[in-house]
């Protein structure tokens, strides 16, 4: 019993980093994305 509560609170843990991950790097890749259309419209006022 008690090990069964430890390995699910671990498996928890586990899949909340890799939700957190996958959020991070998708904050990431929106932050790259608006951060080249700023760059390009502004290349393409000058």
């Amino acid at each position: 019993m008690r090990f069964g509560s430890h390995s699910g609170r671990f498996l928890f843990s586990f899949v909340r980093g890799i939700v957190h991950l996958f959020f991070v790097t998708k904050r990431i890749n929106a932050i790259n994305i608006s951060v080249g259309v700023l760059s390009g419209v502004q290349r393409r006022a000058s």
